[in-house]
């Protein structure tokens, strides 16, 4: 069986290229006229020529019918040609402006003509898209809500379609025994590309203002990420909160920074911590907490999205944030960004102070995390669930 895939970035290496046995996955990239169009416009936006028209970049079409292709399998796109395709999301498909406004305003839909949805949602319907994948319950529940517009049958027709299955994660340690961790020294580590919309800014904050209260903290906090980025979709990222996380950093000598990591060393630093963080603002699934289980690290993260599907007070520790009805932070607002960052820093300092003083309580959750990963996102399990789609796909 011969699949394609048209883009090779990280969620497609993280759900699709390679993970069943005896399927020869065949890169596309450059049969699609959408990404054509936009190379053409990226090429006249240099002289000011950019067609506002031009779009749908999340869309496909061949430009030629490859014959040695059995089927396609997208992320986050759909096919308006005849190909035959499955597709895997992360929170809704197809990926629209209007769509987006539709989501960031609690799945509001009263804005969307009925005519914009029948003819966007039909591509869904068509014979040729044979599944769709969600990430997570979560990303499920946001894409049925989209389609309430929509008739009836053709809301069947999509639903039906629709599969949960969570990405899978290999282990990083097959038992808590391998991992390597100090017994004196307790590693909390943060991993996070965006810095401050995955929660940098509070846990920097959280972690310095204990060190102030308990100076003889037996604690070390790692950080890896970009503080010098602004890129954060739910806030403003202001030059004084950097300014003001850098010096933190530079005083506090429990604090260690990189800006960035290979992954190869963010495994073995995995390998040598106790405790993992994401208090995300927003975060569509959380594939570093499932790294962070693979290497026996409990972690603290917040409750939005799909992380409640993957993070429990059974394996790690929650935080709660008030939310919307698609599972994202309440953070429009400036009182309302202000509640979140004082909850966020207030119960990182209480979460972080009752391990420091029970610390048994680490390894218990660490191998809670180990269990947990091995069944829930076993890669062959994965690999089995995909093989039977691609099959079905093609009977």
């Amino acid at each position: 069986m011969k699949v394609g895939y048209v883009s090779s970035k990280y969620p497609e290496i993280r759900n699709i290229i390679g993970k069943v046995e005896d399927v020869d996955y065949i890169y596309d990239k450059n049969n699609n006229w959408f990404s054509l169009k936009n190379k053409i416009n990226s090429q006249l936006k240099i002289f000011g020529r950019a067609h506002k028209g031009v779009r749908n970049t999340f869309n496909h079409r061949s430009i030629f019918r490859r014959k040695d292709i059995d089927l396609y399998h997208f992320f986050n796109l759909v096919s308006s040609s005849d190909v035959i395709y499955i597709t895997s999301f992360e929170s809704f498909v197809p990926r629209r402006d209007e769509f987006f406004f539709s989501y960031l305003t609690s799945n509001s839909h009263d804005h969307l003509k009925e005519e914009l949805l029948q003819t966007e949602l039909s591509v869904l319907t068509s014979d040729n898209c044979k599944k769709i994948v969600s990430l997570s319950e979560n990303a499920k529940k946001i894409q049925v809500n989209l389609l309430e517009k929509s008739n009836l049958e053709k809301q069947r027709e999509v639903q039906n379609k629709i599969v949960v299955i969570h990405p899978p994660q290999s282990l990083i340690v097959e038992s808590y025994e391998e991992k390597s961790v100090d017994e004196l020294v307790i590693k909390f580590i943060f991993i996070g590309r965006h810095f401050f919309r995955k929660g940098g800014y509070e846990v920097t904050r959280a972690f310095d203002e204990i060190c102030n209260k308990e100076p003889n903290i037996k604690a070390e906090l790692i950080l890896v990420g970009d503080i010098e980025a602004y890129e954060d979709n739910t806030k403003p990222v202001t030059r004084q909160e950097i300014d003001e996380i850098k010096q933190i950093i530079q005083k506090n000598n429990r604090i260690i920074h990189y800006k960035e990591l290979s992954h190869i060393e963010i495994v073995n630093l995995l390998q040598k911590s106790h405790v993992g963080l994401l208090p995300s603002w927003s975060d569509t699934y959380g594939y570093s907490v499932l790294e962070m289980q693979a290497a026996g690290v409990p972690v603290i993260t917040t409750n939005i999205r799909a992380l409640p599907e993957i993070n429990s007070e059974e394996v790690g520790w929650m935080i709660n944030l008030p939310l919307s009805n698609t599972g994202e932070a309440e953070y429009v607002g400036v009182e309302a960004r202000s509640f979140i960052r004082k909850k966020l820093i207030n119960d990182l300092e209480n979460i972080i102070e009752s391990i420091v003083v029970d610390r048994d309580v680490i390894k218990e959750k660490g191998i809670k995390c180990l269990e947990r990963i091995r069944e829930e996102h076993c890669p062959v399990k994965y690999g089995k669930q995909m093989k039977k789609l691609y099959l079905e796909s093609l009977d």
